[in-house]
């Protein structure tokens, strides 16, 4: 569907299903291998049924088969189920598994036969009996067959970025890339072989960073547990620096999260953002607070959660807020529901704002966060306390500044009635106490932790923040208001469009004010999902390698995840006689999540060394991460540049804008010819959508007879180098035997095998006809050969039901089941112990606002003035693409393009109309073109981009093969992509990003552009 632009709310319709499902689209786009087109307006030509209820029975249709896969039509890796033609193997349709809770409101029972489930989706009475797909899901089987697929070895013919390959037989590409050699008469490039180097350092002057075999950086994508494990495997025994999207996608909120629930410097990163308890019904969610985004917009399974929205707010009298730059598809009118618009980038003071009315106005839960201890917890009926009473030395150093006062055992002190008093023997502390004290002769001056975050609301004014938002400041307190008055049964939550460069506080402060209320893990309260089943342990041993490299056998990496003053340039500082802050570069020591966009940047500027290959794996970083240096594209176009990276390898089954420079490409897999065990983004309990070999993969194959993937490829470079881990028994059993580890076929059985076994007695019983109808018994021909026959029941009985889905009950008393019982930290002691590798200065341990600041401090008005740079910049996830899905044909037929958004105000003020064609220009001045869209419902000084759009590759442009053009597809070059706009941090030491200050992840909205007519 079209986006279109936005009309008045009077006129808005809604779907009452909350939600744009496959039951919405027309037939034509239901069908994956439709040949025909419709005949008409009114009338169409549709498949045969898949199957025919006789009797009350299933009965096949003899020319199709039917399997549960994985879907990959965004993150939230839904369970779908598949339609495929025996005959030709292609993929006509892709609808919802009723077994999934991320199709189905109310999924069936894993006791529930298979036939039975789907003869109750005949039921059309009922729209309880539906298992849907969005529109993301049923146009990724256009995957398999595309076009533009890549299905043999490339090896490039020409300059790169030319676009120009030739067809090679995989064992020469193998031998090439391991050798290196004079490959393409442009001078001698070093093979993997070479680079495999792990007794020499990657720095000489700085053995912190580990081996010189990490000058090869493999960008791969983290989403994908059972291929995922293999590359991490392989990266580790050739301990090669490895990167993920995570920093340039939300890492930094996820981390803001966490720091509420763990104490360390780094306590990991949140498993989800948190969502909204709607299952309790009436007694769910009384009031939701939408940061960034709005309810089923996408991701985190639009399919359930717009069922379960349109029930709250038309059944129960759901109340929410959308807090969005714009105002999204999901409609707030004839609802519960209102758009509070506000200015791009500035999520935190408005939530900041909220908190200082809550502590104005005492609308906290004091009953919660006086709890001291677990057991104080559970004698008042809580599942957490916090340490909101515990106290802070704040005395200037002193052994103990910043850490919790503590009597000798360790225990906390608190405050009750002016006295001292260890948590053990007081249930109960005051939660406001700053005072001077002594304590065993010392004077000590001591904060509680909750007086602490009050006093940082309190150090800028109600006007302040209301006037840096664009919000009314009676607005924010009208909201603050809203959002009390349910006890626990409100929650806020937020997406990846808060990402500015305070982006971890806006994650921080969300958790934040959920604790101020009680609400995490309550009943109609914030809720986060139990996370997946591993199959990385169980019978097989996958977790490490036996006499193989560990963790700490890797060093820190190219971006500098670590200490910084463990570092030689701290060190070498103090022997000069200087003061060692600033760093030269971030030391991102709190949000270790291998940024690659950040270890591109230290690779162009040689520190802390400089890259000699380059591998990617379904990841797209040139594409992906926001505002990269024009220095990061000039090291892939030219490979013996000043920054050139000499070998590139796509792993890839389209030719992506990072693909495109590569020196080999390595045809892979689509997602439903592999196998998977994934988690769920959407679903609060703990399950996986698991799929086995649904299809014969297209790619070609080895000599051997295997189809040419990641795993094989990888697999056949490591037994080349004789890495420990892959070959003849590389993998130990618990029972003591070894297994070998020669193909994808081995790798992807002991994993299923492992997460079967995990989950064990939990499994669904399966029948003959089970594995029939849900594909499972052709999924596991591969795998039948390497399991045994025990295993192999319990894999046939996880993908039966295309995974597995816990049902157990949701709730304990009033809340959330099988959630463990946490302090949670108003104060987060661990973090105070990392040291901010510019000021020097400890961390904070409560979430702190400032204004958007560079690296060094600066404003962002300081280099870039509103008179230069009058609008700000804010972008968001279009409802039915993905960065990847331009691939898929019938997503550019029903969002073939993005816009402009604009407020009608603003247009008129920059004296630009409607429709026309505007250059975006941010101080990096690499402007990009759109059309315009000046509408009502978007905030006046702000312009709004959906992402996804805007392909300079991935089949967009031409391509010659083997000598002959491959015509590109325009339609997926359609529209205007955000990421080049962003520019990069005037302040650091080179081309560097700009960054999330406090985690150095990368920051993409409320950035300052200027938008003329083209």
């Amino acid at each position: 569907m079209a986006e279109v632009k936005m009309v008045d709310l009077k006129k808005r319709k809604f779907i009452r299903s909350g939600m744009f499902t496959a039951a919405a689209l027309p037939v034509t786009a239901l069908s994956a291998g439709h040949e025909k087109r419709t005949l008409g307006n009114l009338s169409g030509e549709s498949l045969p049924p898949e199957f025919t209820i006789k009797n009350g029975r299933v009965v096949d249709n003899p020319d199709v088969r039917l399997g549960f896969a994985r879907c990959w039509g965004c993150y939230d890796n839904c369970s779908v189920r598949v339609r495929i033609d025996k005959q030709s193997g292609e993929v006509q349709r892709v609808s919802g598994n009723p077994f999934c809770p991320n199709n189905r409101y109310r999924p069936e029972s894993l006791s529930t036969s298979v036939e039975e489930a789907l003869v109750k989706l005949t039921e059309q009475d009922s729209l309880d009996n539906r298992a849907t797909t969005c529109g993301r899901g049923t146009a990724a089987g256009d995957a398999v067959n595309s076009k533009q697929r890549v299905t043999q070895v490339l090896k490039r013919v020409g300059k790169r970025g030319e676009r120009r390959w030739k067809s090679i037989p995989y064992e020469q590409a193998l031998r090439e890339i391991i050798q290196g050699g004079d490959l393409f008469g442009e001078g001698k490039v070093e093979g993997l072989a070479a680079i495999h180097q792990p007794d020499k350092l990657a720095n000489p002057q700085d053995p912190l960073f580990g081996p010189a075999s990490k000058q090869l950086l493999i960008s791969y994508n983290s989403e994908v547990q059972v291929r995922t494990s293999l590359l991490r495997r392989f990266a580790g025994q050739f301990r090669a620096s490895i990167g993920k999207k995570s920093a340039y996608c939300g890492a930094q909120q996820r981390i803001g999260i966490k720091r509420v629930f763990k104490s360390a410097i780094f306590g990991g990163a949140a498993h989800a953002h948190p969502d909204i308890d709607f299952e309790a019904g009436n007694d769910g969610c009384k009031f939701g607070l939408y940061i960034g985004t709005s309810p089923s917009n996408s991701g985190n399974s639009l399919n359930t959660l717009g069922a379960q929205l349109a029930q709250a707010r038309t059944e129960y009298g759901y109340d929410y807020v959308c807090v969005d730059p714009i105002l999204r598809n999901a409609t707030t009118h004839a609802t519960g529901g209102e758009w509070l618009p506000i200015l791009p980038g500035r999520d935190t003071p408005f939530l900041f704002g909220l908190m200082r009315h809550i502590f104005e106005n005492r609308r906290y839960n004091k009953k919660h966060l006086e709890n001291t201890t677990d057991a104080a917890a559970r004698q008042d009926g809580e599942l957490h306390h916090t340490n909101a009473s515990y106290l802070v030395v704040q005395n200037v150093g002193h052994p103990l500044q910043n850490q919790f006062l503590r009597e000798g055992d360790g225990e906390p002190m608190v405050m009750v009635d002016g006295q001292l008093k260890p948590v053990t023997v007081a249930p109960h502390g005051e939660l406001f106490v700053d005072q001077e004290i002594t304590y065993r002769n010392e004077k000590l001056h001591l904060i509680s932790s909750l007086e602490l975050m009050r006093q940082e609301v309190y150090k800028t004014p109600m006007s302040e923040y209301a006037a840096v938002t664009g919000i009314p400041e009676q607005k924010i307190r009208d909201i603050a208001n809203r959002f009390t008055s349910h006890g626990r049964k409100a929650a806020v939550m937020l997406s990846t469009a808060s990402n500015s460069a305070d982006g971890t506080i806006t994650g921080w402060a969300t958790a934040m004010l959920n604790l101020l209320i009680g609400s995490h893990n309550a009943k109609g309260g914030a809720c986060y999902w139990h996370g997946p089943v591993s199959g990385l342990k169980g019978p097989y041993i996958l977790n490490s390698v036996e006499g193989g490299y560990g963790k700490a056998d890797q060093g820190v990496s190219l971006n500098r995840e670590g200490k910084y003053e463990q570092s030689q340039e701290y060190h070498a500082k103090l022997k000069q006689g200087l003061t060692p802050y600033p760093a030269q570069d971030p030391w991102p020591q709190t949000a270790p999540v291998q940024n690659t966009a950040e270890m591109l940047t230290s690779h162009i500027n040689r520190r802390p060394y400089s890259l000699k290959a380059f591998i990617s794996w379904r990841a797209n970083v040139l594409y992906g991460a926001s505002g990269l240096p024009s220095e990061v594209f000039d090291a892939f176009k030219d490979p013996h540049g000043e920054h050139g990276i000499p070998l590139i390898i796509a792993i890839a089954d389209q030719i992506s804008t990072t693909a495109e420079y590569a020196d080999y490409i390595i045809p892979d897999f689509v997602h439903m010819e592999e196998l998977a065990i994934d988690r769920h983004w959407g679903s609060e309990r703990k399950g996986i959508s698991a799929s086995g070999h649904l299809l014969e993969p297209k790619t070609d194959k080895n000599q051997a007879g295997q189809h040419i993937c990641m795993e094989q490829f990888l697999i056949d470079v490591a037994k080349t180098l004789k890495l420990k881990g892959f070959g003849a028994k590389a993998i130990r059993k618990e029972d003591g035997a070894y297994v070998d580890l020669h193909s994808e076929h081995q790798w992807g059985a002991y994993m299923l095998a492992n997460c079967a076994a995990n989950i064990g007695d939990d499994l669904p019983r399966a029948t003959a006809r089970d594995l029939e109808l849900s594909g499972a018994k052709y999924g596991m021909r591969n795998l039948y050969p390497h399991i045994d026959a025990s295993e192999a029941k319990l894999v046939e009985r996880l993908l039966s039901r295309g995974g597995y889905f816990d049902q157990s009950p949701r709730y304990d008393g009033e809340f959330q089941s099988g959630k463990p019982r946490l302090c949670l930290n108003v104060y987060n002691e661990g973090l105070t112990k990392a040291i901010n590798c510019y000021s020097g200065q400890p961390l904070k341990g409560y979430p702190t606002y400032a204004p958007n600041a560079f690296w060094n401090g600066d404003l962002w008005e300081e280099h870039w003035p509103k008179p230069d740079y009058p609008v700000l910049m804010s972008s968001y996830k279009s409802t039915l693409r993905s960065p990847w899905s331009v691939s898929y044909d019938r997503t550019v037929e029903f969002s073939p393009t993005n816009f402009v958004y604009m407020h009608q105000q603003t247009g008129r003020e920059l004296g630009l109309k409607d429709g026309d064609t505007v250059t975006v220009r941010s101080a990096i001045n690499r402007p990009a073109t759109g059309i315009l869209k000046l509408v009502d419902d978007i905030v006046p000084g702000a312009i709004s981009i959906a992402t996804g759009f805007g392909h300079s590759a991935y089949g967009a442009n031409d391509l010659w093969i083997d000598g002959q053009k491959q015509a590109g597809d325009p339609r997926r070059g359609a529209g205007i992509s955000v990421n080049p706009i962003i520019p990069t941090d005037p302040t650091r030491n080179g081309p560097a990003p700009l960054v999330d200050v406090h985690t150095y992840c990368t920051c993409r909205h409320g950035v300052p552009v200027k938008v003329e007519k083209a």
